[in-house]
């Protein structure tokens, strides 16, 4: 973590100290040209030290201004407009102004080291200089670039981030209202009609919003919060029907072992009690909730007409809703399937933790049955 900040942190201090580090390694590539046949005695010999250390100073200033120019001024240029021409022009206008400062460095180091000034000696020291600009440019670009290229990935990670909870924040805020909104229109039905529900219905209905405000926004609950909550919503669910709802809450395994996503469940189990059209029998709900090692089997089976619901868009917005929060959040393995029948329908889920492969997924629709899988 402190190599990463160091090299990618914009902050002045390590800014200073990457550049002083880059400067560096300028000296000791001085320091290895100016080393003869490797030996000890020549590791140790200080003359050596001191020559690359007045070489390297004597031309600081030219790749100094070439490193600092391709970093701030042609590359950032170069990378907002993506002009070609741009780039060549600054390039070749940046070799000729250093080629001319190396001529005179070259010049002025040959009348102090009292060297004869011969076309042989012009020649070695320009070289020296041009290999030496090449390297070091070519290096300090290639260190930006692969900078820019991280910073570039990480803020791509951080937005991708931020849009799969803001995705989530959403399937979550059409979520809330719609229960509300039909719980209250309950509670004034039975208030209206002179019931002597609504006390407790109100009181159900205050134990619901608890859990979505103050659960609903954590990444993972206990299975055993999510069961209240569904036994909450099916006691209420009794109020608003009168008992004219027959319902069979079946839970093995190790419930309080498990997490899960909040307010998962909650939407399978409202499309299954919530008819979309009037019902002339009594509405049967079997629910089951089972855990087996590290998987996690939901059960929904209801006598509401499965052909009518696989085609209304409410349900199928659950559906979708449902697979996109197990899908943005890659906790689970999933498979999520629905079956209808002309007097029923069910709905199955099968969780397990673990990050999904997105190559390995299966969606199939027909005229009876839905089937999302990631496995």
């Amino acid at each position: 973590m402190l190599i990463t900040a160091f090299i990618f942190s914009n902050k002045p201090l390590p800014r200073i100290a990457r550049h002083l580090l880059f400067w560096l390694f300028y000296y000791f590539r001085f320091v290895l040209l100016a080393l003869p046949d490797v030996q000890i005695k020549t590791l140790i010999d200080q003359r050596i030290y001191s020559m690359a250390l007045h070489y390297a100073m004597t031309y600081l200033p030219i790749y100094l201004f070439a490193v600092y120019v391709t970093l701030y001024f042609i590359l950032p240029r170069y990378f907002s407009k993506k002009n070609i021409s741009f780039l060549v022009l600054s390039g070749i206008s940046l070799v000729i102004v250093t080629i001319l400062s190396g001529y005179f460095f070259s010049i002025t180091e040959l009348k102090k080291s009292g060297e004869l000034y011969s076309q042989i000696n012009m020649i070695t020291a320009l070289y020296r200089c041009i290999s030496n600009l090449v390297v070091i440019t070519s290096a300090a670009v290639i260190v930006k670039i692969m900078k820019e290229l991280f910073l570039k990935r990480r803020e791509n990670e951080v937005l991708a981030v931020k849009n799969a909870r803001n995705k989530v924040q959403l399937l979550k805020t059409q979520l809330h209202p719609r229960i509300l909104f039909e719980c209250l229109h309950n509670i004034y039905n039975d208030i209206d009609a002179g019931g002597l529900h609504a006390p407790d219905m109100i009181l159900k209905l205050s134990e619901l919003l608890s859990y979505l405000l103050y659960e609903g926004d954590m990444k993972q609950v206990a299975l055993t919060k999510e069961i209240k909550l569904i036994q909450t919503y099916l006691e209420l669910k009794k109020l608003e029907y009168k008992n004219n709802i027959d319902t069979d809450l079946e839970i093995s395994g190790e419930t309080d072992t498990f997490y899960i996503i909040p307010v998962l469940l909650l939407p399978l189990l409202e499309i299954a009690v919530t008819p979309f059209n009037k019902l002339e029998k009594m509405l049967s709900v079997f629910l089951e909730l089972r855990t087996v090692k590290s998987k996690f089997y939901f059960n929904l089976t209801t006598n509401m007409p499965g052909n009518q619901h696989i085609n209304n868009r409410a349900m199928q917005a659950v559906i979708d809703s449902t697979r996109e929060r197990l899908e943005i959040s890659g906790l689970f393995k999933f498979k999520l399937e629905f079956q209808s029948a002309s007097d029923s329908f069910s709905i199955m889920l099968w969780l397990e933790p673990g990050k999904f492969n997105s190559r390995e997924k299966r969606n199939i629709q027909n005229e009876a049955n839905l089937v999302y899988e990631h496995i």
